[in-house]
């Protein structure tokens, strides 16, 4: 499911640059190398060491969330699959606008055979994905437009230095 995400993440990282690389690098072993009990392990101890520096962390409980389910799949116990439940459900009340929180639930939901919540909960993340995808190509769109904009300028400003690596690349300013 994967647990690195968007804004919260990237605020997080700039209080903090060393939790930003380690979440990163432990989100790898969640998704990569998650058939490695020391991996889920590692994941897990550092997800709970995130949530202790800060309580508000949406994406730290998903992904406790998400390495304690990966660990239920491999051992059916009932409390491993509750506790994961009340992480995800704790990350979906803090980052409701996070796709990933809502996955890990609708994921848990469904194992702990309530598909319809589930279903739901996956149904949501889809359309959070969806948006967030959407934002993401605004904001490239705009981003382009704002470098022709700004190369427009620089035409029409008729820099020289400009002028000659137009002419150089056969246009004309």
């Amino acid at each position: 499911v994967g647990v690195t995400g968007g804004r919260e993440h990237e605020a997080h990282a700039a209080d903090d640059a060393a939790l930003f690389e380690e979440m990163h690098r432990i989100d790898d072993l969640v998704l990569e190398r998650c058939d490695r009990a020391q991996n889920r392990q590692l994941a897990g101890d550092y997800f709970r060491k995130a949530i202790e520096r800060d309580r508000s962390y949406a994406l730290a409980y998903a992904g406790l969330a998400e390495t304690l389910w990966r660990n239920w799949l491999g051992n059916p116990d009932p409390s491993l699959l509750a506790t994961a439940r009340e992480n995800a459900e704790q990350a979906v009340r803090l980052g409701s606008h996070f796709a990933v929180s809502h996955a890990v639930l609708g994921a848990i939901q469904w194992e702990a055979g309530d598909r319809q919540r589930g279903m739901d909960s996956l149904r949501r993340a889809l359309d959070l994905a969806r948006r967030e995808l959407f934002r993401g190509i605004q904001s490239v769109r705009a981003a382009r437009s704002l470098r022709r904009r700004q190369f427009q300028q620089l035409l029409d400003a008729r820099d020289p230095d400009l002028e000659e690596l137009v002419q150089v690349a056969g246009g004309d300013a």
